[in-house]
């Protein structure tokens, strides 16, 4: 096996003169190790969660009241819940918050205007095959008179 010099340098097994490299004094290793990969840096957009409007401010009705994941803040009078938990509001009015001790819970609900007491959301409430049964009800006692 050879051996390499002052001025020579290892290249696979053959020694090699460095005369003609200048200033490179020898063979260069790195100085950092390599990076690899990380399982880390990635994250979602914010859900926008949380109350819309403030307590005693006026609301339409279909405005978003709150925003949620779960239950935090339940339905009263005159708002309605979506099927994602939003609590948006059914008339027109004045929004209210309290909390109830007793139940350990946060309810919503809209204080009516009295200049505008009938207009409000209403929608029709059928099942996938017909109407509910109380409108059916009704609406036989209307044929028989």
């Amino acid at each position: 096996m050879a051996f390499a010099r002052v001025g020579q340098m290892m290249v696979g097994r053959t020694v090699v003169g460095m005369e003609g490299m200048g200033s490179l004094g020898g063979v260069r290793f790195a100085t950092k190790k390599a990076g690899g990969s990380t399982k880390n840096g990635r994250d979602s957009r914010g859900k926008h969660l949380g109350l819309k409007k403030s307590s005693m401010q006026y609301v339409r009705p279909g405005q978003i009241l709150v925003r949620q994941r779960g239950t935090k803040f339940y339905a009263g009078d005159n708002v309605g819940m979506g099927r994602d938990h939003t609590l948006f509001a059914t008339a027109y009015g004045r929004m209210q918050v309290a909390h109830i001790p007793k139940l350990d819970r946060k309810v919503l609900w809209v204080d009516r205007d009295p200049e505008r007491p009938y207009e409000t959301i209403t929608r029709l409430r059928y099942r996938s095959v017909g109407p509910l049964e109380e409108e059916a009800a009704e609406e036989e006692v209307v044929e028989a008179a």
